[in-house]
């Protein structure tokens, strides 16, 4: 009996150390809640403030990767002064397809054929031909050109436009005369003077970009050659005489669940937006429907080649 109460006594004893104990820790948390009512809630907005300055890092991180991709593909700027200024000058342009006029004798005209044949037998050098010319200052050395005559011959009613070689026969830059233009592997506009032993380039381009010649002193160019971009070009004939590149139009594509969608547009690399590429770009895909025909070889020079 006497082990079992001194056994008692001890639990009890334990007990109400314990107890003493765990109220003395309550009592601690709770002067300290008393003495600093906003420990708990300081905590928590320190808390919410890194999670907002981690999600405004990794904001800014996204935004200058979207910025840093927008510029590898041309874009520039979006700012409201930027779209302006575009909107102001391409509304300022004329997309009027002016169809070519020639008031020619027929004495000047068969001059101009033959010398424009004499071009492509070799047979007339061309002036300042080394910007144009691999080695030389004939037809035969133009650059992506000078396919023989024999060969040209061979192809003369051909009408395939696409893969073959066509041909213009036009006033071209709207000085009342003819100008030959000759499409291959490349582009050349030729400018001659009756009487001269010699013609000039006016004009060079690459074939895969040129698409034709909207009226008197203006090009189109269509690109399709890069991946998800597609660029067309508007180059005119300016007052010192040199063809320019005054527009260009792009197409940004992106790909979601197998459909093609424009992500962006670029006018002069600036986005416009949508709205405003449909208002600036309609009388350019307008003027577009009223190129001038390309012509074969037969239709330009027709019963001289009767000859040969």
């Amino acid at each position: 009996m006497r082990k079992r109460r001194i056994v008692g006594i001890v639990f009890c004893t334990f007990g109400l150390l314990l107890a003493a104990v765990l109220f003395m820790q309550l009592y601690a948390i709770m002067h300290r809640t008393q003495a600093h009512p906003l420990t708990v809630q300081e905590e928590q907005t320190e808390s919410e403030s890194l999670m907002e300055e981690a999600a405004g890092a990794l904001a800014k991180q996204e935004g200058q990767e979207e910025s840093e991709t927008a510029a590898e593909n041309g874009w520039t700027g979006n700012s409201e002064e930027d779209v302006m200024a575009v909107y102001e000058i391409v509304r300022a342009m004329d997309f009027t397809v002016e169809q070519p006029h020639m008031e020619l004798t027929e004495e000047e005209d068969l001059a101009y054929k033959e010398a424009f044949l004499c071009l492509l037998k070799n047979e007339l050098s061309i002036e300042g031909g080394e910007e144009w010319c691999e080695d030389g200052d004939r037809y035969r050395d133009l650059w992506w050109a000078g396919i023989p005559y024999e060969e040209l011959l061979e192809e003369r009613d051909n009408t395939d436009f696409v893969q073959g070689c066509c041909y213009y026969y036009d006033d071209i830059d709207g000085d009342g005369k003819p100008e030959f233009g000759v499409c291959q592997g490349a582009v050349y506009f030729f400018d001659y003077e009756l009487g001269e032993k010699t013609c000039s380039v006016s004009y060079g381009g690459q074939r895969t970009y040129f698409e034709g010649l909207l009226g008197v002193g203006k090009i189109w160019e269509h690109d399709t050659q890069h991946g998800w971009v597609e660029r067309f070009r508007y180059i005119v004939l300016n007052s010192a005489g040199e063809w320019e590149e005054v527009l260009q139009l792009e197409l940004y594509y992106g790909e979601e669940k197998e459909t093609v969608y424009t992500k962006y547009v670029l006018i002069n690399d600036v986005n416009v937006g949508e709205e405003t590429w449909e208002e600036l770009t309609a009388p350019f895909y307008e003027a577009i429907e009223y190129e001038i025909p390309k012509k074969t070889l037969k239709e330009v020079f027709g019963e001289l080649l009767e000859s040969d």
